[in-house]
């Protein structure tokens, strides 16, 4: 079990050192996440972040994904 969140218990999964399952899409890049807040009506709610958030934590990757990051952090990848 792992990432938990006050949302949801369990985020994802790790079995050993060769699998990570996750519940959320780390794979998403700053295009990505554009468009999606320019196509989509976005609701609101404790656990829905709005365009602004959205936007802003993407800026903190540069042109590297989550997954990216995840994966060197989980790999032990400087």
């Amino acid at each position: 079990r792992c990432l938990p969140v006050a949302a949801c218990a369990q985020q994802g999964f790790a079995w050993g050192d060769r699998l990570l399952a996750l519940q959320f899409h780390p794979e998403m890049t700053a295009a990505g996440i554009a468009a999606l807040i320019a196509h989509s009506e976005i609701g609101t709610g404790p656990y829905i972040q709005d365009a602004e958030t959205m936007g802003s934590a993407m800026a903190q990757w540069g042109d590297r994904t989550a997954l990216n990051v995840l994966l060197d952090a989980w790999w032990g990848q400087p």
